[in-house]
């Protein structure tokens, strides 16, 4: 049985993962079929029949091979408004993507999808994408350098410095990580010191740790031995976030044996 495409006033059908704001028309269901299948090879297909006439306040679900994900191209003026306010930014109208929940095994299949999706939208329209989880703005030029042939964390997911009430130290913490189910990850790094290092090495674990599947608790020890890393989680604790609290998990690491 085809599912039936939704209206924007029906229950929202998956997990919001990106926002793209707009200040002229809306793309098209058309334009942006075209473009990810000259982008990406397709095809990008429709799981139901277009409604007549088309609505671009409708919730459509498009698929790609396995993956799956719902798209509005012009949400409420209401809800547009909305995300302005809470955005900060210009566009006086939103699309929205919303992820449909995969397996374990498709979840970065899944959300590359949804990304690409996000990075049509943004060009067609010359908008701004707001990445939902990673908390980051993405503008066209931002998408010329993140062409999502293939999976790459570090596009989406980002580390940054944040403030700590440690005089000694300064905070990295990761954002994004909550896409794929796992709690945000961050560490403490002496005062002073260059912070890419830092930003680099907590990128590398976030995806040793992704793609192990493990959930680190509090307490515990983690061996890395592609890293030769032993990684301690020290801590949990939850932060305010534009979709609701935010678990975050401090961690440490120090050199492991690789031949372990």
């Amino acid at each position: 049985m085809k599912i039936k495409r939704k209206t924007g006033h029906s229950a929202k059908p998956g997990r919001p993962v990106f926002v793209v704001g707009f200040s002229f028309a809306p793309s098209t269901i058309t334009d942006l079929r075209f473009w990810f299948d000259l982008e990406y090879g397709g095809p990008l297909k429709l799981q139901s029949e277009p409604s007549h006439p088309p609505s671009s306040s409708e919730w459509i679900d498009v698929s790609h091979a396995t993956w799956s994900a719902a798209l509005c191209l012009a949400l409420p003026r209401e809800q547009a408004e909305n995300w302005k306010k809470q955005l900060g930014w210009g566009h006086s109208m939103a699309a929205m993507i919303m992820q449909r929940q995969a397996p374990p095994s498709q979840a970065f299949d899944a959300h590359l999808f949804g990304s690409r999706l996000a990075r049509g939208l943004t060009l067609l329209t010359e908008g701004t994408a707001y990445d939902l989880a990673a908390g980051s703005f993405l503008n066209p030029s931002d998408w010329q350098d993140r062409p999502l042939n293939s999976f790459r964390l570090a596009d989406h997911v980002t580390v940054s410095q944040t403030d700590d009430t440690d005089p000694a130290h300064d905070c990295f913490q990761t954002h994004g990580l909550s896409k794929f189910g796992m709690d945000e990850l961050e560490t403490l790094s002496p005062r002073g010191l260059p912070g890419q290092h830092t930003i680099d090495r907590l990128l590398q674990i976030a995806e040793a740790l992704l793609h192990s599947g493990r959930t680190p608790t509090v307490g515990s020890t983690i061996p890395l031995p592609r890293l030769a890393l032993d990684v301690q989680v020290i801590a949990h604790r939850t932060i305010p976030h534009v979709r609701g609290p935010l678990s975050v998990r401090r961690i440490a690491w120090s050199s492991g044996d690789p031949e372990r």
